[in-house]
Parts: structure tokens; sequence; C-alpha cells
């Protein structure tokens, strides 16, 4: 009987991780982002791609002057809005749905309107995907992705 042996090789990035969405897997990093209402960049933040986005709104809105931040579903929690009231800024976090309990009829009419001003973000991740090839980086460890 032959035995099998399998060689685990270590990454050569030690700070990328791996992310399982949906059904594909990811190795790398993450994004934070903070727009203003034109679409520039005011501060931009890089995490492994393991990391959740429900802890960095603190880290990205630091320093950053505006009456209202606006994010998707997955900056959704109460410690986040607490944030935001505590830091006075006008609460445009996207509503999620829990398990077995549906958005009201109020939530959904927030996530639209907040939707219609929210597609600047995104344009701004399609360019830097489309123009700068931000698929992939050619970059390792977390500091030199970041800069």
């Amino acid at each position: 009987m032959r035995s099998l042996e399998i060689q685990v090789e270590e990454s050569k990035d030690p700070d990328a991780m791996w992310l399982k969405k949906e059904k594909r897997c990811h190795f790398g990093y993450k994004g934070f982002a903070m727009f203003d209402n034109e679409g520039f960049y005011l501060k931009i933040h890089t995490e492994s791609a393991n990391k959740s986005e429900i802890n960095k709104l603190e880290t990205v809105m630091t320093g950053i002057k505006a009456k209202r931040i606006m994010g998707d579903k997955g900056y959704a929690s109460e410690n986040n809005r607490i944030l935001l009231k505590k830091n006075k800024f006008k609460d445009g976090i996207m509503h999620k749905a829990q398990k077995n309990k549906e958005l009201t009829p109020r939530q959904k009419l927030i996530n639209k309107l907040i939707s219609k001003q929210r597609y600047i973000v995104e344009q701004g991740f399609g360019t830097l995907k489309r123009k700068f090839k931000l698929e992939r980086v050619n970059y390792t460890t977390k500091r030199k992705v970041q800069a």
C-alpha cells in the first residue's frame, strides 16, 4: 500500500489571506474607500481579504469632513450606526435583512434612496479595475499594496 504525501507551501505574501465568497475563493486583499460626492477618493484602507467591512468603518471615516456617510450592507450593524451618531454623521448605511426577518417597507425605501447615490462609489471601484488593472496586485505585503 502506498502512502500519499501532500506538500503544503506557505504563501510568499504573509499579509494576504483567503476569502470564500459565494462559491469562489479569492486570495489577497480588500480595499475600503471613502469618496466625496463627485467620486474623488478621500481615503483608502487595505486589509487582507478575510477581514469584514463591519469593523472597518471607524478606520476609514477618521478625519473625514462630511454630513452623511453612506455604506453598503457590509457595514450594517448597530455599532456602526451608534458610531455615526456619536460622531455627528447622518446615517447612510443600507439596511440588511436578518434571518427570518424581512426588511420593513421603510427600510427598503431607504435602501433604494441610498443606492441611487452610492453608484458613484461603484464607478470609482470600476475605474480602478478597468483603467488601472486593479483586479490583481503585483506587490506582496500589505504596506506595498496600500501604497
